[in-house]
């Protein structure tokens, strides 16, 4: 009967530290903190098809394309994202989720580049629409505004069914504010081009320092994820001691 307990909490403790381990090896932050570090940074005008992966910083410009309002905040943008979400006990579900991105123009003191974001990855600042009573979220790069009666009308418009707490999420990309680039440029039907499956884009001014977070983070897991594997080997050991004493 012992021997058996003790298998089974081995088994969960090893588990658990698998779990963790490959948890961390899939979440990347690592190698988006680096490549942020190591990527050059080069004027706009500076960055030009050749193959070389290249971060530039500058401000957004509508493109050809132009700018489109916000539906929940007329905020203009020309790329926008809006979750809306219903409370299911502990948890926020999704019930609807659009996205829409535009071609635009990146511009610093040396010129401008095109931006095509249609498969870039994203870190943008993100506008929760929650009811006030909710605890504002830690994440500096998640802002919080009230559920107004008019929002909340909205949200019960995508599904949000009338007894459940209703939310909303933004990200966008806004014209005339300040974004940070990496990828490769193209030589496109419109010219030089960003763009490409490793774009990535933040309206965040504050990568470094949520780089850094996601590495204390990680550091934490793996300490989490080290001890539980000592103790499912521990354990095992203990149970197989006890078969082998055991008549």
């Amino acid at each position: 009967m012992l021997g058996t307990l003790l298998v089974t909490i081995g088994t969960f403790a090893l588990g658990l530290g698998v779990v963790l381990f490959v948890v961390l090896a899939s979440a990347g932050s690592g190698a988006a903190k680096r490549a942020y570090r190591t990527t050059a940074r080069v004027p706009v005008a500076a960055a030009r098809p050749g193959g070389a992966l290249v971060a530039v910083e500058g401000v957004v410009v509508p493109g050809p394309d132009g700018a489109f309002a916000s539906p929940v905040t007329g905020r203009p943008a020309v790329l926008l994202g809006v979750e809306v979400l219903e409370r299911q006990g502990d948890e926020w579900v999704t019930c609807d989720a659009q996205e829409e991105r535009r071609p635009f123009l990146l511009q610093d003191e040396s010129g401008e580049l095109r931006i095509d974001p249609s498969t870039a990855t994203l870190e943008l600042l993100r506008l929760e629409v929650r009811d006030p009573r909710r605890p504002p979220p830690r994440d500096p790069g998640r802002l919080r505004t009230p559920l107004t009666p008019e929002l909340e009308a909205y949200a019960r418009g995508y599904g949000v069914v009338a007894h459940r707490e209703a939310g909303i999420t933004e990200w966008w990309i806004a014209p005339g504010e300040r974004l940070y680039a990496r990828g490769r440029v193209e030589l496109g039907p419109h010219g030089p081009t960003l763009a490409g499956e490793e774009l990535f884009l933040s309206n965040r001014s504050d990568l470094e320092a949520l780089y850094q977070r996601h590495a204390v983070e990680g550091r934490h897991l793996a300490a989490i994820a080290g001890l539980s594997m000592l103790v499912g080997i521990g354990v095992f050991a203990c149970a197989a001691a006890l078969a082998w004493v055991s008549p």
